[in-house]
């Protein structure tokens, strides 16, 4: 099995602590383009409601992944 290095180490910890950053949703949905068919609609069903928790970074990356479901919600 391959070890992590310091920098992966880092990520994951940095990602563990910061839940709504940008490198910790853009992880999550990366995950789920890999299990759903639709992972934008997934993705956006999963996350609206803790939009407001997102760091701004994070926030721009929900709005351009989800921005059709966003616009067709409105």
């Amino acid at each position: 099995m391959n070890k992590l290095s310091e920098e992966d180490l880092s990520c994951i910890i940095d990602a563990l602590e910061r839940p709504y950053s940008i490198e910790t949703i853009a992880v999550q949905y990366a995950l789920m383009e890999l299990c759903f068919e639709n992972p934008s609609e997934y993705f956006y069903k999963s996350y609206k409601n803790h939009f407001d928790l997102f760091e701004p970074e994070a926030q721009n990356f929900f709005d351009s992944v989800c921005k059709e479901l966003i616009e067709k919600e409105n």
